[in-house]
């Protein structure tokens, strides 16, 4: 089994759309961005048809229909709960006033948008993304424990997973390169 780069997978775990499904080769450690555009190539057997720049993208999907024992599938952005992460964050706020106005803004339509508003009032934003991005690091490596993959980190990951993991025991079973 290879070893998978941990930013391709939080990459791919975030730009996953309603229209894509991002898969991992277990066998080479390849992460792929299968789009419905490039099914339809494929499905319609007009492979040799498709556009230069969509070429690559149709040679995975149909490697992953072909293969689909050496894939598994990265979490949705569904499974990953953006907006439960954004309560959660909210709700962790020592600030009464801005805790108040961030789950304010999470009610109704428009949460998201209303959600990053309220962090450029309070000039929070990079404390969200933070926040963020370690939630996102927190998925990928319990999905790569769950899945028996290896995990490649780069030095600033491994700094941070260390921090993470001298104080989080769920971390202990996962083993880094």
């Amino acid at each position: 089994m290879k070893k998978i780069n941990l930013d391709e997978i939080l990459q791919a775990i975030e730009f996953q759309t309603d229209e894509s499904l991002a898969v991992i080769n277990k066998k080479t450690g390849e992460v792929y961005m299968i789009t419905e555009e490039a099914i339809m190539y494929v499905e319609g057997d007009s492979e040799s048809d498709c556009p230069e720049w969509i070429a690559e993208l149709v040679e995975q999907a149909k490697n992953y229909y072909e293969n689909e024992d050496d894939f598994v599938n990265l979490p949705s952005k569904y499974e990953v709960g953006e907006y439960d992460m954004m309560q959660e964050f909210a709700e962790s706020l020592p600030d009464k006033l801005q805790r108040h106005n961030l789950l304010l803004a999470l009610q109704g339509k428009g949460a998201f948008r209303r959600f990053k508003d309220t962090l450029i009032r309070f000039d929070i934003e990079k404390k969200w993304y933070d926040y963020r991005e370690l939630e996102f690091i927190d998925i990928a490596l319990e999905w790569c424990r769950f899945e028996g993959l290896k995990i490649e980190l780069n030095e600033s990951q491994k700094r941070l997973i260390k921090l993470i993991k001298d104080n989080e025991s769920r971390f202990e079973s996962i083993e880094f390169i």
